[in-house]
């Protein structure tokens, strides 16, 4: 199997953004029809018989077919095959997944890293983790889990500069362009602060239908899901709409102020 090629191959067309799960995607299983026989047939079992390098190319390869609304497993099974990948690797490791091999957005390092989630499944592996951090004994915060992309928007004496993706989590991509238009994207804040609010970029439920009717309007396909959906639409470059733009949701969860001036008057 050559799996670390078609996954070059993909990303290439992802980052161009001429993929699509049509003759694209024809192609690509003609000249890949052994390598995706595997990727649609995966079980843990025979996932866990791999070396840990070709682990790794499944599972970018499944990324980035999730992060483009087409994937071609299940959350359950990909997260059962990524615990996997964990136990042969290492649990505190955190590889980049989704690393565009061309990519229009100029790239911008995070003032603080910007780590991932760790996920748990069970009551064992939650009892795992506060062993690990202890992060119980000191009152913890529980809400629903919000689906979608990580943000983070930079702010110059309360003023709005810059919005970075998590990327890998030093730095991101900087679509500042498109954040521009997302619904709770604040252009200035009451206060005069030096500042970076991170959160998640989602499309609610209400407003999916809203954004496959504009898509199928311009002879694009509908998107499947919310949680696929939104990854390629708040990043999209080349074909970016601002109508669909102004349907994807920004919802806060982390301030982090810097620096506090007197006035808002803005340095940049």
């Amino acid at each position: 199997m050559n799996l670390n090629k078609l996954y070059e191959k993909i990303n290439g067309l992802v980052a161009l953004e001429i993929f699509d799960y049509g003759e694209t995607q024809k192609t690509l299983e003609k000249e890949f029809s052994g390598e995706f026989l595997h990727l649609n047939n995966i079980t843990p079992s025979i996932f866990k018989d791999f070396d840990m390098d070709t682990q790794f190319s499944i599972l970018r390869i499944y990324d980035v077919y999730f992060r483009n609304g087409k994937p071609l497993i299940s959350d359950s099974l990909y997260d059962g095959l990524y615990k996997i990948y964990e136990a042969h690797n290492g649990s505190d490791t955190n590889p980049v997944m989704f690393e565009p091999s061309i990519n229009a957005w100029s790239k911008a390092k995070h003032d603080i890293p910007m780590g991932s989630l760790d996920k748990q499944t069970s009551i064992e592996d939650i009892e795992k983790w506060n062993l690990k951090t202890g992060i119980m004994g000191k009152g913890i915060l529980i809400s629903e889990k919000l689906d979608g992309i990580s943000l983070e928007l930079n702010y110059s004496k309360g003023k709005f500069v810059r919005a970075v993706t998590r990327g890998d989590g030093v730095e991101g991509d900087d679509i500042t362009e498109n954040a521009i238009y997302f619904n709770g994207v604040v252009k200035e804040l009451q206060e005069p602060w030096d500042c970076a609010i991170r959160g998640e970029v989602m499309i609610v439920k209400d407003n999916l239908e809203k954004i496959n009717k504009i898509l199928v309007s311009n002879g694009k396909e509908p998107l499947k899901n919310t949680r696929n959906g939104v990854a390629g639409q708040a990043t999209k470059f080349k074909e970016r709409n601002e109508e669909i733009l102004s349907l994807i949701t920004f919802l806060a969860y982390e301030l982090q102020v810097f620096q506090i001036h007197e006035t808002g008057e803005n340095v940049l």
